[in-house]
């Protein structure tokens, strides 16, 4: 299981399915389910800089400096 980190943005899924995605300052991305609780469904790790927004469903369509 991953750590995602410090949560610096979340985003959810417009179509209620229950999907979300959480960025961090530690440069990595996660997918999440309210299903699942805790568990990280999709993980992106060492993005270039720390996350500042996430936007679902383009959910690789995320903000850094």
């Amino acid at each position: 299981m991953h750590r995602i980190g410090m949560i610096s943005s979340l985003a959810f899924c417009p179509d209620y399915s229950g999907l979300y995605a959480a960025g961090t300052f530690s440069s990595s991305i996660g997918l999440l389910s309210e299903d699942t609780g805790e568990d990280i469904l999709l993980y992106l790790d060492d993005v270039p800089g720390p996350v500042t927004q996430v936007l679902v469903p383009a959910i690789w369509d995320s903000g850094f400096r």
